[in-house]
């Protein structure tokens, strides 16, 4: 799924938006997703920006490059909002990111091959005597760990301290 990208801004009291890029398969959704901010990522006719909702590409395919405004009282208010925007797209792609890379997913089904079906869970730790991340594996009721990497090098979509299951591993 293609990554949601908008440009928001504000200048002064107004804020702006554009829809840069957007899955087609959103267009026309209605509700996306909520943020834990409250904000909502919406589609339903066009792009346009209201208190707690973003609305991006709808049905309406000749309004998909507008330019969206909202006006604010105050400058300090538009700013805000284009921050708690911000964070609930960010939210909205983390959510819809893989957790691993090919290679990765290459290589954690060679790992767990043999005992694939003993496999319990698997996620990412942290080191603090060698400041290091290794994955760790759980085999029936025994751990077992794989060489350390240096942090935000490798398992980059896996959150640290998080048991995957390998349905959520794409495994």
């Amino acid at each position: 799924m293609k990554e949601l990208k908008l440009k928001i801004y504000n200048i002064k009291n107004v804020v702006l938006m554009e829809v840069l890029q957007q899955d087609e398969s959103l267009r026309g959704k209605g509700k996306i997703c909520e943020a834990s901010n409250g904000f909502e990522i919406k589609s339903n006719c066009c792009p346009s920006l209201f208190i707690k909702e973003i609305y991006i590409k709808g049905e309406n395919e000749e309004l998909d490059n507008i330019l969206c405004c909202r006006e604010f009282k105050t400058a300090k208010q538009a700013e805000e909002y284009v921050q708690k925007a911000k964070a609930a797209i960010e939210e909205y792609n983390a959510s819809t990111r893989e957790v691993l890379n090919n290679a990765e997913k290459e290589y954690l089904r060679a790992v767990i091959k043999p005992f694939r079906d003993k496999v319990k869970c698997i996620y990412k730790d942290f080191c603090y005597f060698d400041k290091k991340e290794y994955i760790e594996i759980l085999v029936g009721g025994e751990y077992f760990a794989l060489p350390s990497f240096m942090p935000c090098t490798m398992y980059r979509g896996m959150e640290t301290e998080k048991r995957y299951t390998l349905e959520e591993l794409g495994l």
